[in-house]
């Protein structure tokens, strides 16, 4: 097989993944949480709130108080949202699906053959 062939089925492999049930759902539920003001806010105002603190870690500086404490709020914020925590759960079961895929992937270019460990060594789904 030529490399042209590889990166064929590479995309083809992609379109199969975007037409699945799990890239739908993750698709479906960020539209429902970006065309809600408040599910929308609490992702933009937790998104705002681990950025700073990623930076204050990379800048080596402390933590205080106020920013854990914004941050436990925040999460507890997006706990308590509906539609934020449906989008959680299909982007969980997508990812479940990539590592799956990636798993496999790896199997194939090592020569193994099946999981080994059952299917919870790479994400379900072996029949």
């Amino acid at each position: 097989m030529n490399q042209d062939q590889i990166i064929r089925m590479a995309w083809e492999l992609g379109n199969s993944i975007a037409g699945c049930r799990e890239w739908r759902e993750v698709m479906r539920t960020r539209d429902n949480v970006r065309q809600d003001p408040e599910a929308w806010d609490l992702l933009l105002e937790y998104q705002e709130i681990r950025g700073m603190i990623l930076e204050k870690e990379k800048r080596g500086e402390n933590l205080t108080e106020l920013d854990d404490l914004q941050l436990k709020s925040t999460e507890e914020g997006l706990k308590s949202n509906t539609l934020i925590l449906q989008m959680i759960e299909a982007q969980e079961k997508f990812d479940n699906l990539m590592r799956a895929v990636y798993f496999t992937l790896n199997q194939g270019i090592s020569g193994q053959t099946g999981c080994g460990g059952g299917c919870s060594s790479c994400g379900g789904g072996c029949e």
